[in-house]
């Protein structure tokens, strides 16, 4: 089983993961990477914009069914929107996510300024707050959709430190 962490860019999901992984002796990936692998492509710029979300996913399930069949638990971070190429927030399907043979989700927010400071340090440009906003609320809003839908446990953590997240990634996959 593997638990899906969601959230905005630039609000702490590789960060806890890595964090996380480790103590918990299970896998942390990106669905980015892992698409990425899969599809042999060099590395994303940083307008994060998206020009084949589908093809994307489907590589994305190829890829955690591959992880899958060669280790144990993995900690997913990625998203439940993206923007696609004209910057519209683009949802994905409900049917990647049945296919990710998840234990739970956990959607991670902070404050937007924040998000805004990290996303900064990170890429070199702060996003504007209404967008962000936007992304944000339309993340938590499909999180609880897909697991109403799928019937998954969710949590929504605001900045959490690491133990915290640690121990309802414990709880979903029955580590403790």
């Amino acid at each position: 089983m593997n638990v899906f962490v969601a959230g905005v860019h630039g609000v702490g999901k590789s960060y806890l993961c890595e964090k996380a992984a480790p103590l918990l002796g299970i896998t942390h990936a990106s669905a980015s990477k892992l698409i990425r692998e899969q599809l042999a492509l060099p590395a994303w710029n940083t307008n994060k914009l998206v020009t084949d979300i589908q093809g994307n996913q489907r590589a994305l399930i190829a890829a955690i069914q591959r992880y899958s069949d060669e280790q144990s638990a993995i900690l997913l971070d990625g998203h439940f929107l993206l923007r696609d190429a004209s910057g519209q927030l683009t949802e994905i399907p409900d049917d990647v996510f049945s296919s990710l043979n998840l234990a739970g989700v956990v959607v991670l927010e902070k404050e937007l300024e924040v998000i805004r400071r990290q996303v900064a340090a990170r890429d070199g440009h702060s996003p504007d707050a209404e967008p962000l906003l936007e992304a944000m609320l339309s993340e938590r809003r499909r999180a609880e959709d897909v697991c109403n839908k799928l019937a998954l446990p969710l949590e929504i953590l605001n900045d959490p430190k690491a133990e915290e997240f640690g121990d309802v990634i414990s709880r979903f996959l029955k580590l403790k």
